[in-house]
């Protein structure tokens, strides 16, 4: 089940949609809870690409070291910061979370889009 859609547009006029279900969003509440310094929201990205799908990292960004060229998503409950350089791989991923066991993350990241474009040559 998906739960609520941050969308937002990025400086470059890009349109991102992000998705995140409830379970996600309680689960990563906790972590920035937990946190033991100031934080200032939570950082997606592209961490790398096999031959179908995308690697995604979220990241904790503490107040202070806010990545500059990112897109932010105000969220209800923190601020997410989408990687500028990779805003069209990221728009369409949903978040969830599943409790894997002790000492895993139990996040999932489902992305729409295709981990290899062919690009039209010039």
């Amino acid at each position: 089940m998906v739960g609520p859609v941050a969308k937002a547009r990025t400086m470059s006029d890009v349109d991102v949609q992000i998705s995140l279900t409830g379970a996600a969003i309680e689960k990563l509440r906790a972590v920035i809870d937990d946190y033991p310094e100031d934080v200032a929201g939570l950082r997606l990205k592209i961490a790398g690409r096999n031959a179908s799908s995308f690697e995604h990292a979220l990241t904790i960004v503490e107040v202070g070291y806010e990545p500059e060229g990112d897109a932010v998503l105000e969220l209800e409950h923190f601020r997410l910061y989408l990687e500028g350089d990779n805003l069209e791989e990221l728009n369409g991923v949903s978040v969830n979370y599943e409790f894997k066991g002790a000492n895993l993350s139990g996040l999932e990241f489902t992305n729409p889009n295709p981990a290899w474009r062919t690009r039209s040559p010039a």
